[in-house]
This record gives C-alpha cells, structure tokens and sequence, in this order.
C-alpha cells in the first residue's frame, strides 16, 4: 500500500506537470477495468507512462488536478466513483476526507476517514493519515 501511495503521488505530480487532460469516462467501470480503451478514456497526449494504470488510479489523478485548481467538490465526486469500484481502498477514503475537509464539511470527512480506518488495518502509514485527518475534522482545520 505505501508503494502504491508512493507510485501515486509521482504520478500525480508529473500530471500536473505534463498538463494532463481530464479524463472522461463513458460507463462504470469494473476494479479490473485497465487503462487502454481509446473509446472510452481520452489523455493528453504528453502523458507518457511506462505502466498501464487501472480506471480507479486515473480517477485519482483526476481528482488530485481538480483538488489542485479548487474544484473539491469535483475531485470529491471522482473520487466517490473510484469508490464505488474499490470500496476497499483505504486511499480513496483518505482522499474523500480531504476533499470534505478542504471544502469545511468537517463531520462527513470525519465520518469518511473513520470508516477509511477499516480498511487500512496492515496499514501502518495510511492509518496515520486517516487519523490525522479525523483530529483535523474535529479540530475544524
């Protein structure tokens, strides 16, 4: 999980260096829906990447350009998606919680981080930051 964490905030940060385009979607996708359906999904051409991405880590991507030009309501709706597809992912929890925070909806990123705290159990890193932003939700910051 913390590779993962890792691959993701290099990935987010060379996106919002390379510009990356939004990403558009059709329908839902399955979890194991892969990135590289031209139909379905449209990137920005300079965004090269070695590795395909799953749906869900191109939704985060999504979300974390959205985040970074203000839109949270936005990213938090992304987000939500990917959600839906990996109920399981402690980091979209984490993400959500953000998002609510970011937008002063303080008891729903309250609320999203703690139930985010059952999924990251083996986690040591993602517990950490889902308690952080609980003791931020309840301190309005």
């Amino acid at each position: 999980m913390v590779a993962k964490s890792i691959r993701l905030i290099f990935i987010s940060s060379f996106a919002l260096l390379s510009a990356c385009s939004t990403l558009l979607v059709n329908e839902e996708p399955t979890k194991s829906t892969r990135v590289n359906q031209p139909e379905d999904i449209e990137i920005a051409s300079n965004f090269n990447m070695e590795t395909e991405l799953t749906v869900v880590e191109q939704l985060q991507l999504q979300a974390n350009s959205l985040s970074a030009t203000g839109e949270y309501a936005k990213a938090e709706q992304v987000l939500e998606r990917a959600l839906r597809i990996e109920s399981d992912n402690a980091q979209l929890y984490a993400q959500i919680a953000q998002a609510r925070l970011d937008q002063g909806k303080f008891s729903d990123a309250e609320q999203i981080a703690m139930k985010g705290l059952t999924y990251a159990q083996s986690d040591a890193a993602m517990t950490e930051e889902l308690r952080q932003l609980i003791d931020m939700s309840r301190t309005g910051n």
